[in-house]
């Protein structure tokens, strides 16, 4: 149900658009089973160790991709229609492709005046970055809270989060999600030399797990509250499939 919330409703958008979204709702599901699998009782904790981290990392780095084509469909077009062009090489590092650092988390630290004339456009429009944040994500929040309030009963998880301000929700997403993403890493390209299976032994997963769901599943629920995004489901409907899927938490 994560893969419906953050893809949203694909009717409506160019062909090209839909497709993509599909595309990666598609890997995103694949994923899914991939940690559901990964989580089970009968998996070898060296299963959970070689293959949690890849999992997490590459969920994660889908599910903002997924949410960065929603936000600025322009930007994951054009990556894919370099790729899809005849002399692309998937031997050469791709400067066009989507990145972590720079697409998703600004590599930029913000200005002492967020919106000094001296900002640069690249570390601007970074999903997760200080600007979006204050264009798209605060107001988003805001708007949700209001939601919730003038809602019907919902679980305690989404009650809870839109009791949270703005800027904290911002801040603690972020900084979650990055610390996440450092920590798969650290699995994917082999940093850990002698701890690997203390640091993603099966309870570990299962929990680093949890929170990536926790946080996307907020992520995407905002994502639905703001003009900016595309493929937005109704409000009532994001609420309802978002406390849906926050049961499966417990």
């Amino acid at each position: 149900m994560l893969n419906r919330l953050l893809v949203g409703d694909t009717r409506g958008v160019g062909d090209e658009l839909a497709a993509l979204l599909l595309n990666l709702r598609s890997r995103l599901v694949e994923l899914e089973v991939a940690a559901g699998e990964i989580r089970s009782a009968s998996t070898n904790p060296r299963s959970a160790a070689l293959y949690g981290p890849y999992i997490g990392r590459a969920y994660l780095e889908t599910a903002t991709t997924t949410l960065l084509a929603r936000f600025d469909p322009f930007r994951v077009l054009a990556a894919k229609r370099h790729q899809d062009a005849g002399y692309y090489e998937t031997t050469q590092r791709s400067k066009s492709g989507v990145q972590w650092s720079g697409d998703i988390v600004s590599p930029e630290k913000p200005p002492k005046h967020l919106w000094s004339v001296d900002t640069r456009e690249v570390g601007c429009r970074s999903l997760l970055g200080p600007w979006v944040e204050d264009l798209v994500w605060m107001p988003a929040f805001e708007q949700f809270g209001d939601a919730i309030a003038a809602s019907g009963p919902v679980d305690d998880w989404i009650t809870d989060l839109s009791k949270k301000s703005p800027d904290r929700f911002c801040k603690e997403l972020r900084s979650s999600l990055e610390a996440l993403f450092s920590k798969f890493s650290k699995g994917v390209h082999s940093e850990l030399l002698g701890q690997r299976k203390t640091v993603f032994d099966l309870i570990s997963i299962e929990a680093d797990y949890r929170v990536v769901a926790q946080r996307i599943t907020s992520l995407g629920l905002l994502s639905h509250f703001t003009e900016h995004f595309h493929c937005r489901l109704d409000r009532e409907k994001a609420i309802r499939l978002a406390d849906s899927i926050g049961r499966r938490w417990k």
